[in-house]
This record gives structure tokens, C-alpha cells and sequence, in this order.
């Protein structure tokens, strides 16, 4: 898999507001890049489409062939669990789990022996620079921590494509920034489809290339 997205003539409406006019795009395999616009823009319900959150009401989405704009609910579930990344702007830990648990689920979730998948989260932590706060909770670790945690959960399983919706917005500038960095450089050492929809020019300049989006359209790339 390389993460390349395809994104042709989406259209997304909710009711009688029509959110996403008609977008094309294309993301190529191993970039790092960003949706940007305004709140209402459009950018985190293209995100969602991409990422099989969502159905586009007229238009196709296609990453590395597949189809994802076509796939019914179960596949579209099946796709999420073996293909994509997600990383939230509010962590989405649990609570009640460590950080290495955290780590953990994407794996337990594909099949992966205990032993095997004890590894590789514990690689993933220390490669996120948190090798030592596998045994702590969520609530014992600062925003940035956890957005770190978060990130290591969503690359664990080694995916083509990871997704970040506004993954810095909870983060203060210092900590964005140095989250972003880390991304860039993970982007570079992994070869990871990375795209972040952001409305932070500072996160934008950590990316390769950006999207603009505005009324839901595409107004330049």
C-alpha cells in the first residue's frame, strides 16, 4: 500500500446544505500534506470521507485503488481497522488504559498475538520519544503526551495513510509546533501518507503541501 488519494468531483450535503462542492485532489503516496480553511470550511468532512467515516453524496474517493467512496458500512469498517490512522484533536485515549495499552488496540484489533503486539507498541512509544511512560495513564500525562500517544496509536499497525484532525488545536503553540515537527520527521523516516486538516499557518509550514479549501471548494493547492 502507498497512500496515494484520489479525490474526484466530491460532493457532500447535509439536508439542504451542501458542504463540499464538487472537490478534486490528489495526495501522492508518502506526502505530508494539509487541508486548510476556516471552521466550516469543509476540510475535516473531506478528511472523514478519506477516511471511510463517511459516504460523499456524488463523486469518488479512491486510495491505492480501492474504491473507499463505494465501499458499503462493513467494508468501509474493514478499511478503517486495516489501512488508516486516525489522530484526534482530543487524543480519544482511554482513561482506564496505559499509554502502552493505548497502543495496544489497533493491533489487538488485528489479530495480533499479545507478545507480538507488546513489542511493537513499546518500539512505537520509545520512537515517539515515550519509552518511558508506557505504564502511565492518560490523566498522569501532559496534552502533548498524550497527542504523542495518540500518534504512536495510529501508526502502530504500520498503515499506508494516517489522518489528523486538527491535531494540534488543544496543544499550546510550543507544543504544536514540536508535535508537527515530530510528524514531519516521522513522514520522512517512514513514508507515511500524513494529511492534517489545520487552520494554523504555523502547522501549515511543517507540511509539504497544502489545500486551501473555502465554502467548500477548492481555491488553490
Amino acid at each position: 500500500m502507498s497512500g496515494e488519494i484520489d479525490v474526484e468531483g466530491v460532493v457532500r450535503r447535509y439536508g439542504d446544505a451542501t458542504v463540499l462542492h464538487g472537490v478534486s485532489l490528489t495526495v501522492e503516496a508518502g506526502a505530508f500534506a494539509a487541508l486548510v480553511g476556516p471552521s466550516g470550511s469543509g476540510k475535516t468532512t473531506l478528511l472523514n470521507l478519506i477516511g471511510g467515516l463517511d459516504r460523499p453524496d456524488a463523486g469518488r474517493i479512491v486510495v491505492d485503488g480501492l474504491a473507499v467512496s463505494d465501499l458499503g458500512a462493513d467494508a468501509r469498517a474493514t478499511y478503517r481497522r486495516d489501512r488508516v490512522g486516525f489522530i484526534f484533536q482530543t487524543f480519544n485515549l482511554i482513561d482506564v488504559l496505559s499509554a502502552q495499552e493505548n497502543v495496544e488496540l489497533p493491533l489487538a484489533l488485528l489479530g495480533v498475538p499479545p507478545r507480538r503486539r507488546a513489542e511493537r507498541a513499546a518500539a512505537m512509544l520509545a520512537e515517539v520519544g515515550l519509552a518511558d511512560h508506557a505504564r502511565k495513564l492518560p490523566t498522569q500525562m501532559s496534552g502533548g503526551q498524550q497527542q504523542r500517544v495518540a500518534v504512536a496509536r495510529a501508526l502502530v499497525k504500520n498503515p499506508a495513510l494516517v489522518l489528523g484532525d486538527e491535531p494540534t488545536a488543544n496543544l499550546d503553540a510550543a507544543t504544536g509546533v514540536a508535535l508537527m515537527d515530530m510528524l514531519a520527521a516521522l513522514n520522512e523516516r517512514r513514508g507515511t501518507t500524513l494529511v492534517i486538516a489545520t487552520h494554523d499557518p504555523r502547522m501549515v509550514e511543517r507540511t509539504r503541501v497544502a489545500y486551501t479549501l473555502s465554502d467548500g471548494r477548492l481555491v488553490s493547492s
